[in-house]
């Protein structure tokens, strides 16, 4: 069930999902809402795109000049290559050279990244971190991958999570990491009524 939400409902140890489509504003909102209430860690993705092209408030192509995501540690705000297209990946090649690599859709994703991302929330997870921020869930978390080690610590250690995932992967993502929690409060700005 979707609901209103306020940033007070991040005062109650409930897990929360923040769901759209692609280009809907998911990070942004994850962003806002932690930037209005920081408690917690977490891992966000930020659009890397094409030099010759700019970022337009309306999609007009595919990928609209978007050529990667990099992910941002919260609050430290530390940045670093997460995935590239692969006509683009001298990023991902130049911070991890030896990575292993995720194919995911168009994406090639690095799995040191992954780590890296792993570790560091994993170390705030058993130092009590009071909350976990994750952009994005998705598909490659519903193979046991990406973020997926961070989110089952999370749950193990009862330290609620705010994940933000693509709509069409929502009931997915809740029955593969949530059977046997309370479900979580499910946020959907963009949901049309």
């Amino acid at each position: 069930m979707s609901l209103t939400f306020s940033p007070e409902l991040l005062n109650i140890r409930r897990h929360v999902i923040i769901s759209g489509d692609r280009g809907e504003g998911k990070s942004t909102m994850m962003l806002r809402l932690y930037r209005a209430q920081p408690n917690g860690i977490g891992v966000c993705s930020h659009k890397v795109y094409d030099e010759l092209s700019s970022p337009s408030p309306q999609p007009t192509a595919p990928n609209d000049g978007v050529v990667g995501y990099d992910l941002c540690t919260l609050p430290e705000e530390r940045r670093w290559p997460l995935a590239r297209l692969t006509s683009h990946l001298h990023d991902l090649q130049l911070s991890f050279p030896t990575s292993d690599t995720i194919s995911q859709g168009r994406f090639v994703f690095s799995q040191q990244a992954f780590d890296e991302a792993n570790l560091y929330l994993c170390n705030a997870i058993t130092g009590h971190t009071p909350r976990v921020w994750i952009d994005e869930v998705g598909q490659i978390e519903l193979r046991d991958a990406g973020f997926a080690p961070a989110v089952r610590m999370a749950l193990q250690h009862g330290v609620p999570l705010v994940l933000c995932v693509r709509r069409q992967y929502v009931e997915r993502v809740i029955t593969h990491f949530f059977p046997h929690e309370d479900l979580p409060i499910l946020y959907d700005p963009f949901l049309s009524l």
